[in-house]
């Protein structure tokens, strides 16, 4: 099983907590509580109900953000400056 990490593992690792509400959740991921709760209707993370509470496991924040994909960026080439010189 190389190459594969054990996220749940990981927040015991890292000392973090096994949930979170969804405002921790929210602000952790930088998304609104619209999106997080389309991640969760969609299966990308995971919310659990305690009580009236929504609560986000963390490994699965954890897991989600490292299942993104790759950013890639085309960059057009630097311009050269042209220095001219005026012959005094």
């Amino acid at each position: 099983m190389s190459g594969q990490i054990d996220f749940d593992a990981e927040v015991i690792r890292l000392g973090l907590p096994l949930s979170m509400k969804s405002a921790q959740a929210c602000e952790a991921m930088d998304v609104g509580p619209t999106k997080l709760r389309e991640l969760i209707s969609a299966g990308e993370i995971d919310g659990r109900k305690r009580g009236r509470d929504l609560v986000v496991m963390t490994a699965s924040i954890l897991r989600y953000n490292a299942n993104l994909p790759r950013a890639e960026f085309t960059l057009s080439p630097k311009k050269s400056k042209s220095v001219s010189t005026a012959a005094a």
